[in-house]
């Protein structure tokens, strides 16, 4: 688990810094094009995400899992490195000629009139960002996630400047940079790391088009299952903002979108982080179910000790959020946020079970898992909403999570025997409990002085527990953490 929080503090730190220049770009666009560049913009980044998670096909999931579990055998691992760059770059031409080269596409936008540049710029950073998945699938499967961070903000260093500059100059036409800068410069910089790295298997013999051809089709195979995940969650968002807005108004609608965001991001940079490191790792474990099991208690209690005093400080400090991040007004909102938040404590730990399944190629209790979530969720947002309005969102959400973790127990117990350690009962016993302590102080009885003495103590104590992870000083924590 130490190698676990190095490459987790690495990865951390360069989500930190690509963020950053993220904020730093959308700044200049604001400063020098107004809200309609930043709109503009908003829309353009809409149409090339849905486009993306189409056209990649989860290749960036699948491809790392492909690629870390044939670690001990040299040839298979280039067969399957190949199938992988050599798919996402197919998928990568597909995506440019379907989103540059088709006429009528920019009108998915919304945008009237508007410039040739716009639509090669889509064109572009769906293409770049589709190949880029697969080579730092590569990357991240070989364990070479210090390259993957040097890439990632350098990519986004140069695309900064490149925005910067274009939409200085260029004003709104300028916007085409802004948009493709960072994915181009990303996957430019990757490609020569990659093609570096895929030297080191050179030696290996020769794959015939057949085999590649058989692992980009199994590849494919669990990525549509990733993809399929995220299109039902997505129309499942876009169902519950229509019933929203129909049932308590337009203003509440912005409301719920608001704290969805931030409930969306606030935990992204860590949770990619962990990702980055267990997903390979649990990956290799999948013919040995009592060592995958061990690892998916290692890999709960961490994301709960890092987690944890995050989520804690969100619940307290949700108003203050809401105001900075927005204005005022969506300060009543705060009780949505903070049942939204609480349900984040229950989708960790069924975040790594996702990745177990993934892992050991439990496809349907994979996409069965994700269905209960946005099942129980819709089907409790109309009567709780009903009766207490916004904050009833919030409460259907923690159920539905509540729901969601039982079923990842259930599919986690099917696919590897998986039985918690006591460690993991009670870390996740003491993060609920932790947690309905800070409702019952922020909502019930209004005092912030409790809450955020719990907050606290919550931080010094994970604070020490993971120092001991890192210093090495707990041994039950050690066990498989490096395979």
């Amino acid at each position: 688990m130490k190698h676990a929080l190095r490459a987790i503090s690495i990865l951390t730190a360069s989500s930190i810094l690509v963020a950053v220049a993220s904020v730093l770009r959308y700044k200049a666009v604001a400063q020098w094009l107004g809200s309609s560049g930043v709109g503009t913009l908003g829309l353009m980044v809409a149409v090339t995400t849905l486009a993306i998670t189409v056209v990649g096909l989860g290749l960036g999931t699948s491809g790392v899992r492909s690629v870390a579990q044939s670690a001990e055998d040299v040839r298979l691992q280039r067969t399957k490195s190949l199938a992988l760059l050599i798919g996402s770059g197919i998928l990568a031409v597909i995506g440019f000629v379907a989103v540059s080269l088709l006429a009528g596409i920019e009108s998915l936008t919304g945008i009237p009139d508007p410039p040739w540049e716009f639509r090669v710029a889509m064109g572009a950073t769906v293409a770049s960002t589709v190949f880029n998945a697969g080579q730092l699938a590569f990357l991240n499967g070989r364990g070479r996630l210090h390259l993957m961070a040097v890439c990632n903000i350098a990519g986004a260093a140069i695309g900064t400047v490149l925005t910067l500059v274009a939409v200085g100059t260029a004003g709104y036409t300028g916007l085409a940079v802004a948009l493709a800068g960072v994915p181009l410069a990303t996957a430019a910089l990757t490609a020569v790391v990659v093609k570096r790295d895929l030297r080191s298997l050179s030696g290996a013999p020769r794959c015939t088009a057949r085999e590649l051809w058989s692992e980009l089709r199994g590849m494919a195979a669990l990525g549509v299952v990733v993809t399929l995940a995220l299109t039902v969650g997505s129309a499942a968002q876009l169902g519950a903002r229509l019933l929203v807005r129909d049932r308590l108004g337009l203003e509440a609608a912005g409301l719920y979108q608001a704290t969805w965001v931030i409930t969306t991001l606030y935990l992204s940079f860590l949770l990619a982080s962990l990702g980055a490191e267990y997903f390979p790792r649990i990956s290799r474990l999948r013919h040995e179910p009592a060592a995958a099991s061990r690892a998916l208690d290692d890999q709960i209690v961490l994301t709960l000790l890092i987690a944890g005093p995050i989520i804690a400080w969100a619940i307290l400090l949700a108003p203050l959020g809401l105001r900075i991040l927005y204005s005022a007004e969506f300060t009543t909102a705060d009780e949505l946020l903070r049942w939204q938040l609480a349900g984040d404590v229950l989708k960790l730990p069924g975040w790594a079970v996702g990745f177990l399944l993934l892992a050991t190629e439990r496809r349907l209790a994979f996409l069965v898992t994700e269905l209960v979530w946005n099942a129980t969720f819709l089907a409790l947002l109309l009567p709780l909403s009903q009766a207490w309005g916004l904050t009833g969102v919030g409460v259907a959400s923690l159920v539905a999570y509540t729901t969601y973790l039982l079923a990842c127990y259930v599919a986690a117990r099917r696919a590897c025997g998986y039985l918690p350690r006591r460690t993991t009962l009670v870390a996740v016993g003491a993060a609920t409990l932790l947690t309905a302590a800070l409702l019952a102080s922020t909502l019930a009885l209004g005092s912030p002085l409790i809450a955020g003495f719990l907050a606290l103590s919550a931080t010094a104590i994970c604070a020490v527990l993971v120092r001991r992870q890192w210093t090495g000083q707990q041994p039950e924590a050690r066990v498989e953490s490096v395979r």
